[in-house]
């Protein structure tokens, strides 16, 4: 049975292809997330600045690094637009992870969360203002890698592989919502 048009198996991708990916995410340079956050820079001036071997944005999977530790693993059908909107945070829905941060620096800090959902939290000043004012800052001190992966069911599946290779469960989850 084909999920999607792949001419993966599950066994293939678990383990042929996720490890193989998994080796060329190590291998693949890192950037400063920085770059990413820079206001009025698209993605071609991204791609050109740090001179990418893509043409333009691409589907794949990034990893973020602090103090060379991974700490979260996610994926994308525009990887590097996916970036930019982890360090904007305009809008709660464009960036999970940064939300987390803002929560575990809240709690670390004894800050008082705002009662609510998600995104009554991130749409509230207070809270916003926390990721503005400390995550932020943060999130821009952090590396990141990222590889393309163009096949959907072997970017599902390499995403919960690399997560659980790395370590990255203080911050990736996959319970279901």
């Amino acid at each position: 049975m084909s999920i999607n048009n792949t001419t993966y198996t599950y066994n293939e991708i678990v383990n042929k292809v996720a490890p193989k990916k998994f080796k060329e995410l190590l291998q693949s340079p890192t950037y400063l997330v920085s770059h990413f956050g820079v206001k009025f820079k698209g993605v071609a001036s991204i791609i050109k600045q740090l001179k990418l071997p893509f043409e333009s944005d691409f589907k794949g999977l990034y990893v973020f690094y602090e103090n060379d530790k991974a700490i979260y693993v996610g994926i994308s059908k525009n990887v590097l637009k996916r970036l930019r909107q982890h360090v904007k945070c305009e809008k709660q829905s464009e960036s999970s992870f940064a939300y987390l941060l803002t929560l575990e620096h809240a709690k670390q800090n004894n800050i008082t969360i705002p009662v609510g959902t998600r995104e009554e939290r991130m749409n509230s000043k207070e809270f916003y203002e926390l990721f503005n004012s400390t995550v932020r800052a943060r999130l821009l001190d952090m590396k990141v890698k990222f590889i393309e992966i163009n096949c959907d069911v072997s970017l599902y599946l390499s995403e919960v592989y690399f997560a659980m290779e790395l370590n990255t469960d203080k911050f990736n989850s996959f319970e279901t919502h």
